[in-house]
């Protein structure tokens, strides 16, 4: 009997390995699990500003950088399987390399180092406007090549040969420290044969049909009102005779919107705003995961919230230093200390945010790993309103009043609220915080309207330099403070420059027009510093004049959570930037959810997760 039984087990087992031990029968592809992780995603090209603090979840599922950190704050390969470092003599060089693990982009092309070579080029070309730049600097002429005295066929870096990538550094430079740097979401690998080659005036970010992703899923369908669908990526560290679900379980992970769900004819009083839509289907049985909340449903789900992570985003206001009201600091410094950042998280947003204590927050580490730069920094901002300070300022700077505006962020587009608005309601929390910080400030004597702009008018005020005041979701996703405040520095800012004025000294400022020598001298030595705890200390230095000058001030920190179906299993460890490991998430009974969904799709229209 023991012999049969034996006989058996073996048999079983060799049948598992013969089809990859896939759970799956006949042609099917896989559970497809609707989820709530994000609201519409306008940008999903990782090396520019990203506009909301919620698109990193999804980031962090279609793109692969060489490294990452994961939920402890350890480096940890991801493309790369290996990392070392290297003295050449002959040139006196330091170098690092990094080799590839044998993975495919969602169309079937391998992923090769010449492609993160691309990616770091763009991010360095003078014309491109990207505030992850000088996390790069510590490569050769990276400083120099952005600038423009020096051409992109000068950069310390090369791919070997399809596997193996060379980084050439300026000067002598950790490469465990590069390492941490470098998992910066924005630094992620691109193809250049789909960022270059779309059709004039179209994004190749914002379709489905121009997109190429490297991580364990792809973007599938990207409709704004209608659903964001990731597909597993079936080239995902998988070899030909891997079973299709080996390395990611689910087929599809859906995100259905309510503009193309709900009646044309809605009744005004059941109008919805969209996370009241989402929370009213994970009520309901048909969302099974569900990590953006609202005021209200942070509240309701409060209690059985998992995995609360302190994200590596902020939302800051902007000062522009060349409006003449704003120009004086301590006009500045008085617009920060009388805003309450409790009552902000605590009565505007009200969904788990950290009010900010300094510019930097919490979990970036100071000089290694469960070391806190704003534990040791402390506490540069006063998460109370102090009034009284605030009018002793403007005192000093001999200001009474005055006029400026706020500007924020419209999520959404024009022609969706246009189309929907009888149906829909929109609700914006930037708006909300926005109208907090005028009432404040009118208290002080200005008089101060908001307005909010849509995505390309938004970005347009940035680059452009067209707003008094401005809110930003602050996505830096770096452990280093470096890169929280060397973007403030005049050459790091990571803005186009004129490449027609090429040499030394040509810059872009950031996007405050603020520029001090002082802070300038501060990050060109922790640039190439190696040593730990003399940067941390420097960077410190930085952030105490960054936070008396005031060029921008930090409101809160934000947060992530979720809440899940009891039928919802293996969701995976969260990454320090708050993404989630999504590879083996399984769905039971998801054959019959799926079909009851297509179901319901093809009976009344409305589109539903299956489809």
């Amino acid at each position: 009997m023991k012999r049969i039984i034996a006989l058996a087990l073996v048999a079983i087992t060799a049948v598992c390995a013969l089809a990859g031990c896939s759970s799956l029968k006949g042609d099917e592809k896989g559970a497809n699990i609707s989820v709530y992780m994000t609201s519409y995603p306008y940008c999903l090209d990782p090396a520019v500003v990203q506009l909301d603090s919620e698109v990193t979840q999804i980031l962090g599922l279609i793109y692969e950088g060489l490294t990452e950190i994961d939920s402890s704050g350890k480096v940890v390969g991801a493309l790369a399987k290996n990392w070392y470092g290297y003295y050449d003599k002959v040139y006196d060089e330091y170098q690092m390399y990094f080799e590839l693990k044998d993975t495919c982009w969602n169309d079937g092309r391998k992923v090769s180092a010449d492609q993160i070579v691309y990616a770091w080029k763009r991010i360095l070309d003078p014309d491109f406007d990207s505030p992850y730049a000088s996390l790069l600097y510590p490569i050769k002429n990276a400083k120099a090549v952005k600038s423009g005295a020096m051409t992109s066929d000068d950069l310390g870096i090369a791919a070997v040969d399809d596997t193996l990538l060379c980084v050439t550094f300026e000067c002598d430079y950790d490469i465990s420290l590069f390492a941490e740097q470098i998992a910066c979401t924005g630094l992620v690998p691109l193809r250049e044969d789909i960022v270059t080659d779309v059709e004039e005036g179209v994004e190749w970010d914002s379709s489905a049909a121009t997109m190429a992703c490297n991580g364990p899923y792809s973007v599938k369908n990207l409709e704004e009102g209608i659903r964001v669908v990731l597909e597993r990526n079936n080239g995902y560290m998988r070899d030909d005779e891997a079973a299709i679900d080996k390395y990611v379980t689910p087929y599809r992970i859906t995100i259905v919107y309510q503009e193309n769900t709900i009646s044309r004819s809605v009744d005004e009083e059941l109008r919805k705003t969209d996370i009241q839509f989402q929370t009213l289907r994970f009520s309901e049985g048909n969302l099974f995961y569900m990590s953006g909340f609202d005021k209200d449903s942070y509240a309701e789900y409060e209690k059985k919230l998992k995995d609360t992570t302190s994200l590596m985003e902020t939302y800051v206001f902007y000062f522009n230093t060349e409006n003449e009201l704003l120009s004086d600091k301590k006009v500045r410094q008085a617009l920060s200390a009388a805003l309450d950042r409790d009552y902000i998280v605590e009565n505007v947003t009200g969904t788990g945010e950290i009010a900010a204590t300094g510019y930097v927050p919490s979990g970036v580490f100071n000089t290694k790993r469960k070391t806190d730069f704003r534990k040791v920094g402390g506490d540069l901002y006063s998460t109370s309103a102090d009034t009284a300070k605030a009018e002793n300022l403007l005192g000093e700077a001999g200001v009474s009043k005055g006029s400026f505006t706020i500007a924020y962020l419209i999520p959404e587009s024009e022609d969706l609220m246009t189309d929907n608005q009888r149906r829909v309601v929109y609700e914006n929390v930037f708006e909300d915080i926005a109208e907090y910080a005028a009432s404040v400030w009118e208290e002080l004597g200005f008089s101060v309207d908001t307005v909010g702009l849509h995505e390309a008018e938004y970005r347009a005020a940035l680059q452009t330099r067209e707003y008094d005041v401005i809110g930003v979701c602050n996505v830096v996703n770096s452990v280093d403070a470096y890169a929280w405040l060397s973007v403030y520095a005049t050459h790091y800012s990571g803005c186009p420059v004129e490449v027609s004025l090429t040499g030394e000294d040509v810059y872009t400022p950031h996007y405050t027009n603020w520029e001090n020598d002082e802070f300038d001298s501060i990050i060109d030595r922790v640039c190439y510093e190696s040593d730990r705890a003399a940067r941390a200390e420097l960077l410190h230095d930085a952030e105490e004049l960054l936070a008396d000058e005031c060029p921008a001030i930090a409101l809160f920190q934000y947060t992530s959570s979720y809440v899940k179906s009891s039928k919802l299993s293996g969701i995976g460890q969260t990454y320090y930037f708050g993404y989630r490991d999504f590879d083996k998430l399984s769905l039971s009974g998801w054959r019959k959810i799926n079909a009851a969904e297509e179901e319901a799709s093809n009976s009344d229209g409305t589109v539903s997760a299956a489809e």
